[in-house]
Protein backbone atom coordinates (compact mmCIF):
# COMPACT_ATOMS: atom_id res chain seq x y z
CA UNK A 1 0.00 0.00 0.00
CA UNK A 2 1.19 3.27 -0.96
CA UNK A 3 2.83 5.74 2.10
CA UNK A 4 -0.42 8.49 2.61
CA UNK A 5 1.99 11.99 3.59
CA UNK A 6 -0.44 14.15 4.63
CA UNK A 7 -1.36 13.71 7.98
CA UNK A 8 -4.97 14.88 7.61
CA UNK A 9 -6.14 11.89 5.15
CA UNK A 10 -6.00 8.45 6.63
CA UNK A 11 -8.29 5.31 6.56
CA UNK A 12 -11.73 5.98 7.59
CA UNK A 13 -12.90 2.58 9.67
CA UNK A 14 -16.02 4.03 11.14
CA UNK A 15 -19.00 6.25 9.50
CA UNK A 16 -22.38 6.56 10.78
CA UNK A 17 -24.87 8.96 10.15
CA UNK A 18 -25.86 10.65 13.59
CA UNK A 19 -29.29 12.83 13.06
CA UNK A 20 -30.86 14.48 9.95
CA UNK A 21 -32.69 18.09 9.92
CA UNK A 22 -34.83 18.94 7.22
CA UNK A 23 -32.58 18.13 4.10
CA UNK A 24 -28.99 18.24 6.05
CA UNK A 25 -27.52 15.31 7.67
CA UNK A 26 -24.42 14.51 10.21
CA UNK A 27 -21.69 12.40 9.62
CA UNK A 28 -19.24 10.85 11.81
CA UNK A 29 -16.54 9.30 10.74
CA UNK A 30 -13.52 8.01 12.88
CA UNK A 31 -9.99 7.48 11.73
CA UNK A 32 -7.62 5.36 13.58
CA UNK A 33 -3.50 5.50 14.16
CA UNK A 34 -2.79 2.46 13.45
CA UNK A 35 -0.42 1.68 15.80
CA UNK A 36 1.90 4.24 14.33
CA UNK A 37 3.85 6.93 16.53
CA UNK A 38 3.27 9.26 12.96
CA UNK A 39 -0.70 8.95 13.16
CA UNK A 40 -3.47 9.44 15.44
CA UNK A 41 -6.93 8.66 15.94
CA UNK A 42 -9.58 11.43 14.28
CA UNK A 43 -12.95 11.85 14.60
CA UNK A 44 -14.30 14.02 11.99
CA UNK A 45 -18.50 15.74 11.93
CA UNK A 46 -19.58 16.85 9.03
CA UNK A 47 -22.93 18.09 8.04
CA UNK A 48 -24.13 17.14 4.86
CA UNK A 49 -26.79 18.64 2.51
CA UNK A 50 -28.87 15.73 0.52
CA UNK A 51 -30.05 16.76 -2.56
CA UNK A 52 -34.29 17.37 -3.47
CA UNK A 53 -35.99 13.68 -3.97
CA UNK A 54 -37.30 13.38 -7.51
CA UNK A 55 -40.01 10.96 -7.83
CA UNK A 56 -37.30 7.71 -7.85
CA UNK A 57 -36.53 6.20 -4.56
CA UNK A 58 -33.27 6.08 -2.85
Amino acid sequence: MPHQSNPLLGNVEGLVATEQRGDRLRLLMVTDDGESTKEITRLYSLDVRLPRRSGLCW
